[in-house]
């Protein structure tokens, strides 16, 4: 039997993320103004899942409402990629089990906060939470040679922790660590955690 889930993507982005988009506008209208700043930037992840690893990528752009020189704020939008290609042994009653082969996405779409401290203008540190949905597929063949696909939308949720490099006041890279959680699969057999090496750049206008 072939399971698919279908997902309206926009559709399921309009009816429950209204609330984090419009809580970072508030935010950044009522934050101070003096050192604010629009950025974009994107990330190259090595990922590694319950299928095993792979290579991510996100795209960014933040709003830097506030900067004091050695503290700044700042709160953005992301979109990733993240390639969940991979194998696992999946138990059943009884005691028996099946090796699968896996092909598969994570597709998450957060809404991030971000605190940086940079005393020296050069070297600093940094971390981030973040929230949203995370739109997840899986392909495989089953026992009997039928091709199965799944689809599902999910809360999600990220942390951030590192450490960025400064250079020609508006350049920056960043190498840290970050975990996502996308959401379980297949009834929790299938396990959402996601932890990640984030080599990123960074132009802040």
């Amino acid at each position: 039997m072939k399971k698919t889930n279908k997902i309206n993507f926009f559709g399921i982005a309009t009816r429950r993320m209204i609330i984090p988009p419009v809580f970072l506008l508030l935010l950044a209208l009522v934050a101070p103004t003096a050192h604010a700043s629009l950025g974009m930037g994107l990330s190259v992840l090595y990922d590694k899942h319950d299928l095993g690893s792979g290579i991510g990528f996100a795209p960014r752009l933040n709003w830097q409402f506030h900067d004091n020189n050695a503290w700044s704020e700042s709160v953005g939008i992301e979109i990733g990629y993240l390639n969940m290609d991979g194998s696992k042994t999946v138990p059943f009653v009884g005691g028996s089990s099946i090796h699968y082969n896996f092909d598969g996405a994570a597709i998450p779409f957060l809404f991030n906060y971000k605190l940086k401290w940079n005393p020296g203008d050069i070297f600093g540190f940094y971390t981030a939470i973040g929230g949203g949905m995370s739109f997840n597929s899986l392909e495989w063949v089953d026992f009997t040679g039928n091709k199965q696909t799944l689809s599902t939308s999910i809360l999600a949720w990220q942390f951030q922790l590192g450490s960025s490099l400064t250079f020609a006041d508006s350049y920056k890279i960043n190498l840290g660590y970050r975990f996502l959680g996308s959401g379980d699969m297949m009834g929790g057999t299938i396990k959402g955690g996601h932890n990640m090496i984030d080599l990123g750049f960074h132009y802040q206008f």
